[in-house]
């Protein structure tokens, strides 16, 4: 496997594997897979995850107000173990 000490920037997305290697967007190696079924398995997730880490950073919400905790949370649980003095 190939050892890239760069991590890897939204603009290197996304990757595609060729063969058993695995590529950046302008065709830089970033690893090498065992197989090209593995290759196309890790490009794959790794798509994925950025997909979903951009997503994540577009929905956060960083003026979202506090919200009161609810009557339940509020109301500790029933003991289910007492303890005898």
């Amino acid at each position: 496997m190939t050892s890239s000490k760069k991590p890897l920037k939204p603009e290197d997305f996304p990757v595609d594997a060729e063969g058993p290697k695995i590529k950046k967007q302008d065709g830089t190696p970033i690893a090498d897979a065992e197989s090209p079924a593995v290759a196309g398995e890790i490009a794959e997730r790794l798509n994925e995850d950025e997909a979903r880490r951009e997503e994540d950073k577009w929905s956060a919400r960083p003026y979202a107000t506090k919200q009161k905790p609810s009557r339940a949370a509020l109301t500790p649980e029933p003991a289910l173990l007492r303890v005898r003095p």
